[in-house]
């Protein structure tokens, strides 16, 4: 059922309630007035008086009291429009329903604007016809000698005129970029006697009596720019002889000299060798070689 018929049910129901309500309250002040008119006087009748041994009583006779039933008042239903706006009915349980009118609320619908289509022209456009010019040669007349030019114009000198040889261009020479010059080019050594023997030549030493010959060794590291000195480098040396003697020195400086100082008793000849690895990682490698006597 739709909101109005529910509407409609329930203002019908309402009426009907309201005209029996109406009825009963009428009918109740009747009985209520005629209660009261008739009670005092058949009183006397509905309960007779106790008597030990009286002689019967003649009972009077009834008196009629005419009741007057007061006209009922027909009261108008004025029954609501029930088309005037929705109305939410609830169910019906048989008890008076208050029926709330809702409460309408403006809406404000915003204007829309219409914007026309853009109509679109189509444009055409038309194909150019390219019509060949035909120029026609000059025509000079027959058996007309030429007119004197008069104060001739002196001729425009010709632009040069490139001229082309079938001569092979020779090719062009890209400039070569050297590359630096290595840190560490040239490793010299030398040794030189330490405290134990004796120093008879230029790398030869001579044992004690008691057979042994100390001897410190140096190295010195050069390149384009001259002595290369600094803790920069990486340099190892290593010293062998006879009877398989090696001995291994490790250092930074690019010059410097060994650790310590070697302590040899066998005699023999003895090579040094020594690797300097330079700032830029190139290398350069020198040997010196030097001789032990016995005493």
């Amino acid at each position: 059922m739709t909101r109005t018929a529910w509407l409609l049910v329930a203002t019908v129901v309402v009426g009907i309630g309201l005209i029996v309500m109406l009825f009963r309250v009428a009918d109740d002040d009747a009985d209520r007035a005629q209660a009261q008119q008739v009670g005092p006087e058949t009183v006397p009748e509905l309960v007779p008086p106790i008597t030990t041994a009286a002689p019967p009583a003649v009972v009077p006779e009834e008196t009629r009291v005419p009741i007057v039933v007061p006209e009922v008042t027909r009261v108008a239903v004025v029954l609501p429009d029930v088309t005037a706006s929705p109305v939410v009915v609830p169910e019906v349980t048989g008890s008076p329903v208050v029926i709330t009118e809702e409460t309408r609320v403006a809406v404000v619908v915003p204007e829309v604007t219409v914007v026309p289509d853009v109509t679109r022209v189509p444009v055409v456009v038309t194909e150019v016809t390219r019509v060949p010019v035909v120029v026609p040669d000059r025509v000079q007349p027959r058996n007309v000698a030429p007119a004197p030019i008069q104060n001739p114009l002196p001729e425009a000198a010709a632009p040069p005129v490139a001229e082309y040889t079938s001569e092979p261009v020779p090719p062009t020479t890209q400039p070569v970029i050297k590359p630096p010059a290595p840190a560490v080019s040239r490793v010299v050594i030398t040794t030189v006697r330490a405290g134990k023997g004796h120093t008879i030549g230029p790398d030869m030493y001579q044992a004690t009596t008691y057979g042994t010959a100390s001897v410190v060794f140096r190295w010195e590291s050069s390149g384009a720019s001259g002595k290369v000195t600094g803790e920069k480098c990486m340099v190892i040396t290593e010293v062998t002889g006879p009877g398989g003697y090696s001995h291994i020195d490790r250092s930074a400086s690019c010059t410097g000299r060994m650790r310590g100082e070697l302590t040899l008793s066998t005699p023999g000849t003895y090579t040094i060798t020594t690797t300097v690895t330079g700032p830029d990682w190139i290398q350069a490698t020198g040997s010196l070689p030097f001789e032990i006597v016995a005493g």
